[in-house]
């Protein structure tokens, strides 16, 4: 079933949050579909927001203070601040569309790819994979994309705005030992 939503991501935090950068939430009309970025008032006022952006259809930033100068704002006092980018996701869009389509695939084929935002455009987001090449709407330069890593990371210059971040990935993994633990563990792995 096809939905717009709205992509909450954790971009930036500093201090003591709920979550870091890279954690993100996934809202439809009828709230959080899936994910979250760190419970609480953070996470119940980013759903609001969130439902709003739905209305505007145009993404938006918004950075959450988390300190006892700002407690009657938002409530939570631990120390810190957090900024989150919503980004408008419509399925009526063809880059949209093929961006997910993109995703999917890739994640199915055990495939390295990152999801690339661009925060000052209302719509420009891509999809960069090493098997797929770039897609999307986001005007990305190839020094950004040769120096991806498995990190979430902000891009900032006076050209561009970016957030890059790993989604999915070709990983490895390594058992050590060969008790009970393991013996369960490596059939599922190897189903993955």
């Amino acid at each position: 079933m096809k939905m717009t939503s709205v992509l909450a991501s954790i971009t930036a935090s500093s201090g003591s949050t709920p979550r870091g950068a890279g954690s993100r939430m996934l809202v439809g009309k009828h709230g959080r579909i899936t994910g979250t970025i760190g419970g609480g008032a953070v996470e119940y006022r980013a759903e609001l927001m969130a439902l709003d952006i739905l209305e505007k259809k145009e993404s938006d930033e918004h950075e959450f203070r988390l300190n006892r100068k700002d407690v009657e704002n938002i409530g939570m006092i631990c120390g810190g601040d957090v900024t989150v980018f919503f980004q408008y996701l419509d399925h009526n869009d063809p880059i949209v569309m093929e961006i997910a389509e993109t995703a999917e695939k890739s994640y199915e084929e055990r495939k390295d790819f990152w999801l690339i935002c661009d925060l000052h455009a209302t719509s420009g987001m891509s999809l960069y994979s090493p098997c797929y090449g770039l897609i999307g709407n986001a005007d990305v330069p190839s020094s950004i994309l040769s120096s991806l890593s498995a990190q979430p990371c902000r891009h900032r210059s006076e050209e561009y705005d970016l957030f890059t971040e790993q989604i999915g990935t070709s990983g490895t993994v390594y058992v050590f030992g060969g008790g009970h633990v393991s013996q369960k563990l490596v059939p599922i792995l190897c189903k993955c």
